[in-house]
């Protein structure tokens, strides 16, 4: 029996289990198994970039055939690779090894790329313009006579080439380099204005440009290591000629930064519904206007990193993105807000507890992953009294609920939030299922101030565990089990599956070689 005689199911099966070595030998066999197999090993490409920017590797500077200009000229020859391409990924590579040593390449004729560079054609001399300088920049600096000239820019030019090629392209991933080139006070154009130039005019689905792309992975990647010049951030500007991309439904975006004022058009409505923001190194202050202009969202993610500076006033005001969330009042599903404690000292006022907003009035919210000093309002400033119960600021669509951060000093509260909780069910949270709690992983007795205020590691004094509070929520656990209820209390480094935790990003294992995660 030939492969092609199988079951469809069981081909499937099959085609799971391969890797992309197994495709590589698999389209070698027979012209038939060429057509079976060949759309599998282009559907997800993964290429270095190498000279992108010149601020970093370069190991292959010297050479014409760089991994993307290899790759672009190979989809050119052959068209029909490209339309296989679903999934793209970018990373800064050294380029050792198997990309070293290839055979030159033949020339490739302007015919059969110049139109895909003119997608407005050249009526316009503006039009004329930007193509006569991406036309130069594809050029190698050996190639050209004016070599002194953005030289640089050679792999960019290519980038954009391959971008304009890929027409069913879904999922792009990228480690964006410096924005600018800072060593250089006189040049104000950006390092990656060829690709840039493509996102932009992909914001106009007329053109015909990456139209089918809905999930986008940007994250900080080369910068120059100057004093006082790297940003090594990815900054919000960045973001928004990708964001206005018609197709565009989830935007991964790791280490973000704002440093300059947003730029947003009056009319601007974004049409993701899915946004994940990792690590963030600052704050954010022009985030609450990125977020009223997606009134679409499904899902939002805002994962800080930990507290550099050790300081209160590190965090950002989470009350602050509430007004915004509300223009997704009726989409919104999944929130998870939190932030990296795992070298921070915590007690009922460090990190200042600061209350987001009631949850109530989000008829579809199902999945909440929130601190505990975020999740409820305070009186007096500090996380042991609530004015408003647990069970009045959840939503009846309620399916999973994870405490984050919780306090061993705030433990009497918790478990008389929990209790009140489980009395309401099924009455106000009916569709509850899960219901997970982590406590802070450190935390100080009440009045010793923040590090940056303290600044004497020896004396600092660390919360004891309570035998009481323990032995009441393993009475809960047993309690909430008989109502169906998974309960759950996480070890305080240990991090679970929970709801949709990560769901754009989760199966983004980090690669070898700076390599940024595989899409999902």
């Amino acid at each position: 029996m030939t492969l092609h005689q199988l079951p469809t199911e069981i081909i499937l099966q099959i085609i799971s289990l391969l890797t992309a070595h197994d495709y590589t030998q698999l389209v070698l066999v027979c012209k038939s198994w060429y057509c079976l197999f060949i759309p599998h090993l282009y559907h997800h490409v993964m290429l270095p970039l190498n000279d992108y920017c010149d601020c970093t590797y370069g190991h292959m500077r010297s050479s014409r055939d760089l991994p993307v200009r290899r790759f672009t000229h190979a989809v050119i020859e052959n068209p029909a690779l490209a339309l296989m391409i679903h999934s793209l990924e970018l990373y800064p590579s050294d380029c050792k090894g198997k990309w070293r040593n290839r055979p030159p390449l033949e020339p490739l004729a302007e015919e059969k790329y110049r139109a895909s560079m003119l997608p407005y054609g050249q009526a316009k001399r503006k039009h004329r313009r930007k193509f006569h300088a991406w036309r130069r920049d594809l050029k190698h600096r050996s190639e050209r006579q004016d070599w002194y000239r953005y030289s640089y820019y050679h792999e960019d030019a290519w980038l954009a080439l391959l971008l304009v090629q890929v027409k069913n392209l879904e999922k792009l991933a990228i480690e964006l380099p410096e924005e600018r080139n800072h060593t250089e006070p006189t040049d104000h154009q950006k390092n990656s204005v060829h690709f840039e130039r493509v996102i932009q005019w992909a914001s106009s689905s007329k053109l015909g440009i990456l139209t089918h792309l809905t999930h986008v992975s940007l994250t900080n990647g080369p910068c120059f290591w100057e004093m006082g010049t790297a940003v090594d951030a990815v900054p919000l500007n960045r973001l928004i000629p990708f964001l206005r991309i018609p197709s565009l439904r989830k935007l991964y975006v790791r280490n973000p930064c704002d440093r300059s004022p947003l730029h947003l058009p009056k009319d601007l409505v974004l049409p993701i519904t899915h946004l994940d923001i990792e690590w963030p190194r600052e704050r954010l202050p022009n985030l609450p206007r990125l977020l009223e202009r997606c009134s679409q969202l499904e899902s939002f993610t805002l994962e800080q990193d930990e507290l550099h500076n050790e300081h209160s006033d590190s965090l950002p005001d989470l009350s602050l993105l509430y007004p915004p969330l509300r223009k997704s009042l009726f989409s919104l599903r999944y929130l998870n807000l939190t932030f990296d404690s795992g070298r921070v000292w915590q007690d009922a006022v460090i990190p200042r507890p600061t209350f987001l907003g009631t949850l109530a009035d989000f008829p579809n919210l199902d999945s909440v992953h929130m601190r505990w000093a975020n999740l409820l309002p305070f009186l007096r400033n500090r996380a042991y009294d609530p004015s408003t119960p647990l069970w009045k600021l959840l939503p009846r669509s309620l399916t999973h609920l994870y405490i984050d951060d919780c306090l061993i000093q705030c433990s009497s509260t918790l478990c008389m939030e929990l209790e009140s909780l489980m009395k309401q069910f099924p009455g106000n949270v009916p569709l509850l299922q899960t219901l997970y709690l982590r406590f802070a992983a450190r935390e100080q007795e009440p009045g010793q101030g923040c590090l940056e205020c303290l600044k004497r590691w020896s004396t600092r004094r660390e919360m004891q565990p309570d035998l009481v509070a323990e032995s009441l929520l393993q009475n809960l656990q047993h309690d909430f089990g008989t109502l169906g209820i998974a309960f759950r209390i996480i070890e305080r480094e240990k991090n679970v599956p929970f709801a949709q935790d990560h769901a754009i990003r989760k199966k983004w294992p980090r690669g070898d070689s700076g390599k940024i995660r595989v899409l999902n």
